[in-house]
Protein backbone atom coordinates (compact mmCIF):
# COMPACT_ATOMS: atom_id res chain seq x y z
CA UNK A 1 0.00 0.00 0.00
CA UNK A 2 1.11 3.38 -1.09
CA UNK A 3 1.84 5.80 1.86
CA UNK A 4 1.40 8.89 -0.55
CA UNK A 5 -0.56 10.30 -3.26
CA UNK A 6 0.61 12.50 -5.96
CA UNK A 7 -0.85 15.54 -6.51
CA UNK A 8 0.73 19.09 -7.52
CA UNK A 9 0.52 22.60 -7.29
CA UNK A 10 -0.57 25.45 -10.24
CA UNK A 11 3.37 25.67 -10.44
CA UNK A 12 3.78 21.98 -11.25
CA UNK A 13 5.47 21.46 -7.66
CA UNK A 14 4.58 18.00 -6.42
CA UNK A 15 2.83 18.18 -3.10
CA UNK A 16 2.95 14.74 -0.90
CA UNK A 17 -0.40 13.50 0.89
CA UNK A 18 0.45 12.05 4.12
CA UNK A 19 -2.15 8.93 5.26
CA UNK A 20 -2.46 9.67 9.02
CA UNK A 21 -0.68 7.16 10.18
CA UNK A 22 2.14 8.13 8.90
CA UNK A 23 2.36 11.51 9.77
CA UNK A 24 4.24 10.90 13.21
CA UNK A 25 7.31 9.38 11.09
CA UNK A 26 7.51 13.05 9.60
CA UNK A 27 7.65 15.09 12.72
CA UNK A 28 10.45 17.27 12.53
CA UNK A 29 10.69 17.04 8.95
CA UNK A 30 12.06 20.37 7.10
CA UNK A 31 10.82 21.77 4.07
CA UNK A 32 11.97 24.87 1.64
CA UNK A 33 9.51 26.07 -1.12
CA UNK A 34 11.79 27.28 -3.77
CA UNK A 35 9.54 29.45 -6.01
CA UNK A 36 8.84 31.36 -2.71
CA UNK A 37 11.54 30.81 -0.31
CA UNK A 38 9.31 30.23 2.56
CA UNK A 39 10.71 27.14 5.09
CA UNK A 40 8.79 25.07 7.02
CA UNK A 41 9.11 22.31 9.79
CA UNK A 42 6.27 19.60 10.24
CA UNK A 43 4.87 20.14 13.70
CA UNK A 44 1.95 18.07 14.87
CA UNK A 45 0.25 16.98 11.73
CA UNK A 46 0.51 20.21 10.17
CA UNK A 47 3.55 22.45 8.12
CA UNK A 48 4.25 25.55 10.19
CA UNK A 49 6.21 28.08 8.59
CA UNK A 50 9.77 28.60 10.40
CA UNK A 51 13.15 30.20 9.25
CA UNK A 52 15.66 27.77 8.93
CA UNK A 53 19.04 28.98 8.41
CA UNK A 54 20.68 27.90 4.91
CA UNK A 55 23.40 25.62 6.68
CA UNK A 56 21.09 23.45 7.58
CA UNK A 57 19.64 23.21 4.17
CA UNK A 58 23.27 22.75 2.90
CA UNK A 59 24.46 20.47 5.34
CA UNK A 60 21.74 18.37 4.89
CA UNK A 61 21.36 18.47 1.04
CA UNK A 62 19.76 14.86 1.32
CA UNK A 63 22.54 12.99 2.87
CA UNK A 64 22.07 13.35 6.68
CA UNK A 65 19.61 12.72 9.41
CA UNK A 66 18.11 15.67 11.22
CA UNK A 67 16.98 14.45 14.77
CA UNK A 68 14.41 16.38 17.00
CA UNK A 69 14.33 13.80 19.87
CA UNK A 70 17.65 12.69 21.35
CA UNK A 71 19.57 11.18 18.77
CA UNK A 72 20.06 7.40 18.82
CA UNK A 73 22.76 5.23 17.41
CA UNK A 74 23.41 4.89 14.14
CA UNK A 75 24.46 8.36 13.57
CA UNK A 76 26.99 9.97 11.59
CA UNK A 77 29.25 12.66 10.89
CA UNK A 78 27.01 15.71 9.64
CA UNK A 79 23.78 14.70 10.93
CA UNK A 80 21.94 17.10 12.96
CA UNK A 81 19.91 17.12 15.98
CA UNK A 82 17.27 20.24 16.63
CA UNK A 83 16.60 20.71 19.72
CA UNK A 84 13.35 22.95 19.60
CA UNK A 85 13.30 23.79 23.41
CA UNK A 86 16.08 25.44 23.31
CA UNK A 87 16.49 26.09 19.66
CA UNK A 88 20.26 24.64 19.46
CA UNK A 89 21.45 23.22 16.38
CA UNK A 90 23.92 20.25 16.90
CA UNK A 91 25.76 18.65 14.43
CA UNK A 92 27.55 14.93 15.14
CA UNK A 93 31.14 15.14 15.18
CA UNK A 94 31.75 11.60 15.95
CA UNK A 95 30.15 8.92 14.51
CA UNK A 96 28.22 6.14 16.80
CA UNK A 97 27.01 2.64 15.41
CA UNK A 98 25.54 1.85 18.80
CA UNK A 99 24.73 2.68 22.58
CA UNK A 100 23.24 6.00 23.62
CA UNK A 101 23.94 9.75 22.45
CA UNK A 102 26.57 10.94 23.45
CA UNK A 103 26.73 14.75 23.85
CA UNK A 104 30.89 15.00 23.13
CA UNK A 105 30.69 13.49 19.65
CA UNK A 106 27.57 16.60 19.14
CA UNK A 107 29.08 20.37 18.40
CA UNK A 108 26.82 23.00 18.61
CA UNK A 109 26.65 24.93 15.12
CA UNK A 110 24.04 27.94 15.98
CA UNK A 111 20.78 28.73 17.01
CA UNK A 112 17.76 29.53 14.69
CA UNK A 113 16.13 33.23 15.68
Amino acid sequence: MSMVNQSFDVNGNEIILLYEESKAEHEGDLWKDLSTNDEYIYRGGQWMKMQVPDEVFDEIDGKAQISINTPVPPYRVGDLWFDADTQELLTCVESRDKGSCVKSGLAEENQVH
